[in-house]
């Protein structure tokens, strides 16, 4: 039985630092490209078109994360198909919560100008 849990808590901590890997790297580059393509519209457009900026921004943070997500998490231990269904997916639901998220921002900057 031991020998059992041993084998289990190794493959769980096993995992865990992958998937570690996987959340916090990702996430690091993904915010800094987001804020990136952000603030290069925000130079060009000025104080308008914040849903261009912010869906802009939003769409090429979700992509790179995705992949780069779904890539350390999952590449090698699920058939490759699985990896970018799972990618598209997670790239979809994402970008799905951004799109939602962006009469959110018209009602923060409106409170904030009250």
């Amino acid at each position: 039985m031991s020998g059992d849990v041993d084998k289990a808590i190794t493959t769980i901590f096993q995992g865990g630092i992958r998937l570690g890997i996987a959340i916090g790297i990702p996430f690091l580059i993904a915010q800094h490209i987001q804020i990136a393509i952000f603030e290069t519209l925000k130079r060009s457009t000025g104080k308008r078109l914040l849903w261009v900026r912010s869906l802009a921004a939003t769409v090429g943070g979700q992509f790179i994360d995705s992949i780069l997500f779904f890539s350390i998490a999952f590449v090698g231990m699920l058939p490759d198909p699985l990896v970018l269904q799972m990618m598209v997916a997670g790239f979809l639901a994402k970008t799905g919560f951004g799109v939602l998220s962006v009469p959110l921002l018209y009602v923060s900057r409106r409170a904030r100008h009250a």
